[in-house]
């Protein structure tokens, strides 16, 4: 990685960190409305490194569409309707509680595509944040760190969101409930740290883009008479998966149990936003479940699977067209 920060940047890099991707197993929107969800770290990163750079100037460079962005330490109140807008609404949001008077060039590298619903964009938010916060000395604390990213999203990039993608990046460790209610860390609930093998399947030819969040169309969705009926039942999937996860069942039975409330959250989620997903993956020889990810299910699939089977539960989803990245939770 050096080199590649020394090629766009000719300089060393002085520190850098990877952020994981995340998965949620149930709650998907409830975060919305301050509802718990179960999410898991895996093992696929978000790369930052980064180097003060002694000028009054922010420069983040992605390698994902190859572009440098700079701006002066002052806030921009301007939309670029691009990937860079994530970077002008976390300096804004930081720029609101600290003074800034070093500049940084960071560097991002990433496993993964954004768009696939496995919080990138909350990824990339905190990511710059931490790169500012690290250069300029700057006392952050876990829960100011969610604060300031969440208000970078929700308020100055106006996307309806909850806690949930950026509280999910501080859980890097196993799998847990986090309570949405609140940005403090003690509310959430560790569940288990073991390992599921996992798949992550998107769409080879879609353009998947770092401003994709944009949510379901109808924000105001989430105050229908559908939306109460969606939060109940996801309320006691959280319930029930959380109660799978923490029994000492046999594993098989463990995970056939998780893949059949991952296929009754994806059936649910499906009705509420009326939009439905692929079930031709119902009976795929090794695949326990499955569950669709991202902004109105156009970002991914997340498949709980056999690893014995993995061959040919990728040339499965190759058939159809998919994308297929194996991988594991942390």
């Amino acid at each position: 990685m050096n080199r590649d920060f020394k090629d766009i940047y000719k300089q060393d890099y002085s520190d850098s960190f990877k952020i994981p991707y995340r998965i949620n197993w149930c709650g998907s929107y409830t975060d919305c409305l301050g509802k718990p969800a179960i999410t898991s770290p895996i093992n696929k990163y978000m790369y930052f490194t980064f180097a003060p750079n002694g000028t009054d100037i922010i420069r983040v460079y992605s390698d994902e569409f190859e572009d440098i962005f700079e701006q002066c330490l002052e806030p921009v109140h301007f939309r670029y309707g691009t990937w860079v807008d994530y970077v002008t609404a976390a300096l804004q949001s930081l720029t609101k509680v600290y003074n800034l008077d070093r500049g940084v060039s960071i560097y991002v590298q990433a496993d993964l595509p954004s768009g696939l619903g496995l919080g990138s964009s909350a990824m990339f938010i905190m990511g710059v944040i931490r790169a500012v916060a690290a250069v300029n000395e700057l006392p952050l604390t876990d829960n100011e760190l969610v604060d300031i990213a969440y208000k970078a999203e929700h308020h100055f990039l106006s996307i309806p969101c909850g806690l949930m993608d950026f509280k999910a990046v501080q859980h890097t460790d196993c799998t847990w409930v986090i309570d949405n209610a609140a940005p403090m860390l003690g509310y959430d609930m560790r569940i288990t740290d073991k390992q599921f093998n996992i798949m992550i399947a998107y769409d080879r030819h879609a353009q998947h883009k770092h401003l994709n969040n944009k949510d379901f169309d109808n924000a105001a969705a989430l105050d229908s008479d559908a939306a109460s009926r969606y939060l109940e039942f996801e309320r006691t999937f959280v319930n029930d998966m959380t109660k799978i996860m923490n029994n000492r069942y046999d594993e098989d039975i463990q995970l056939a149990l998780l893949g059949t409330y991952m296929l009754l959250c994806n059936k649910n989620l499906s009705e509420f936003l009326d939009g439905g997903t692929p079930y031709y993956f119902n009976n795929v020889q090794g695949v326990y479940g499955y569950k669709a990810l991202g902004s109105g299910l156009k970002g991914s699939l997340f498949l709980l699977v056999n690893p014995d089977h993995q061959n040919y539960i990728i040339e499965t989803l190759s058939f159809y067209g998919l994308n297929v990245i194996s991988a594991k939770t942390l």
